[in-house]
């Protein structure tokens, strides 16, 4: 089982099928961070406190203010869906 924190930013509220491109604040939606920072491995043998502890002292090591929450989550690997355990009030 691996558990991982999932961080979230803000789309940049593309207008679904606008040419040329257009964007609106009414279509700005979570959407998970992509990269090596978008997701941060923890350790599943930790309580959920804890878990979240480590999320939250690994977004401000990222100091990347387009952080805008995360979930933390349990499943089998990185490409399953998994349970969500905790999700802050931004991203739920």
């Amino acid at each position: 089982m691996k558990t991982y924190v999932q961080f979230y930013t803000m789309s940049t509220g593309y207008i679904p099928g606008s040419l040329p491109p257009k964007f609106s604040d009414n279509f700005k939606k979570p959407t998970e961070l992509l990269g090596s920072w978008g997701c941060f491995i923890l350790d599943g043998r930790n309580n959920l406190e804890t878990m979240i502890n480590d999320a939250e002292h690994r977004k401000n090591q990222l100091n990347d203010q387009a952080i805008i929450g995360y979930k933390i989550i349990k499943s089998r690997s990185l490409l399953e869906e998994g349970r969500v355990l905790y999700a802050t009030e931004n991203v739920k």
